[in-house]
């Protein structure tokens, strides 16, 4: 067929006068041959699978596929990833016993559906790919064991809106730059939540699916920073949300927190002062408490004697120099600290050698030690008088700078 203009004749592109590349490829065709019968996708999508996560290879991150039924898909990527420069763990995430609970005025699969499978039959089928790891269960129980991990190439055939809106949540987030979410069930009238949940998830991102024609689309992760104004506001949110629950934590130790206070006050109507240190922005803190307490805070009031032990540049590099780094602190804590002062660690990951050094130094001469870690590491496990522990580093600042208002 032609398609006529004056003086010009242009063939029509038809199926029949493309190249085909399926079997073209000699590698493809060889994995195409290995995973039949072992998958429900059709050689056209296993093809355009088969170059995205070629293409994807060089990229830094591993990979996931959400919906491994057989194994055959599973297999084509693990042969895949296992020829780059470094290989990559491909994290294979399955009931392994069908479909779970769906909704059925979104989804058209019920439960049970696809469960002709079971986990050591794929294992069996990919116990010649050695780049493998199996996650047996649902999702929203298995993805935490890969949290700090990023990806690559996630492959989503998860088939109903749930799954594949968890997938979006969890696994958008960690894509590395240029990294390829492929998702096989997008243009499928059978699988309308898997449309559905791809739309909305991605509706506020500035990355958007791109429909392929086997039913398939992929969204690619952005190079640029540039966000949407409901996601940063989005952000913003999150962030004000996540600071009224720390507050809301707080709240829940304040027996705790009134037994520190009273100590302080305490001290300070013995003559007695404070001492506090913490590295990075655990020093930037304790600077800011005993600002606080030595200048106004709140009240116009006699000035607190409190002292910050990170601030004498020449005395921290003397130390570090003539003795270690994790004696800055302990060093300052015997030439001032005295019984019945108060020391005061910071560290956000509880394991600080030299906060924990200080703190026992401050435990022999009689002091009363306070810590307050973001994380419970080797801090807690020493003679102190009181450990006040909260999760989230980026908050845990928040909480050193509120506790003198107490």
């Amino acid at each position: 067929m032609v398609l006529n203009n004056p003086g010009l004749k242009i063939p029509m592109v038809t199926k029949k006068r493309l190249i085909d590349y399926c079997k073209k490829d000699k590698q493809f065709a060889t994995l195409a041959k290995q995973v039949s019968g072992h998958t429900l996708i059709h050689k056209e999508r296993l093809f355009l699978l088969y170059q995205f996560a070629n293409l994807s290879a060089s990229l830094e991150g591993n990979v996931a596929e959400l919906g491994v039924y057989k194994g055959g898909s599973a297999k084509l990527l693990a042969k895949v990833f296992e020829k780059g420069a470094k290989e990559k763990v491909v994290h294979l995430f399955d009931t392994f016993c069908g479909i779970p609970e769906t909704n059925p005025l979104i989804d058209l699969h019920k439960k049970g559906d696809f469960a002709t499978t079971s986990l050591d039959s794929a294992q069996q089928f990919l116990s010649d790919c050695h780049n493998v790891v199996f996650h047996k269960g649902l999702f929203s129980a298995t993805f935490n064991r890969v949290a700090n991990e990023t990806f690559c190439f996630v492959h989503i055939d998860c088939d109903v809106y749930q799954s594949v809106l968890e997938c979006c949540e969890f696994f958008y987030p960690r894509m590395t730059c240029g990294g390829i979410m492929l998702f096989d069930d997008y243009g499928f009238l059978s699988c309308p939540g898997a449309k559905k949940a791809v739309d909305e998830y991605f509706q506020d991102k500035s990355e958007r699916p791109v429909y392929l024609t086997t039913g398939q689309c992929i969204v690619t992760k952005s190079f640029t920073f540039k966000k949407t104004k409901l996601y940063k506001n989005n952000m913003i949110i999150q962030q004000i949300g996540e600071s009224i629950k720390l507050k809301q934590a707080l709240a829940m130790q304040a027996d705790l927190l009134s037994q520190i206070a009273e100590q302080i006050v305490q001290a300070f109507r013995k003559h007695k002062k404070v001492l506090i240190f913490g590295n990075g922005g655990s020093a930037a803190d304790a600077q800011h408490i005993a600002c606080e307490l030595s200048g106004k805070f709140y009240l116009d009031r006699e000035p607190l004697p409190a002292i910050a032990l990170t601030t004498n540049t020449s005395l921290l590099t003397a130390i570090a120099n003539d003795y270690s780094i994790e004696t800055i602190f302990s060093r300052q804590v015997k030439s001032l600290a005295n019984r019945g002062d108060v020391v005061i660690g910071l560290s956000t990951s509880g394991n600080s050698t030299n906060v924990i050094i200080g703190i026992e130094e401050a435990k022999r001469i009689g002091a009363i030690t306070v810590v307050s870690p973001d994380r419970e590491g080797s801090l807690k496990n020493l003679p102190i008088s009181y450990y006040q522990c909260l999760l989230r580093t980026h908050l845990v600042y928040k909480k050193h700078i509120l506790l003198p208002g107490t």
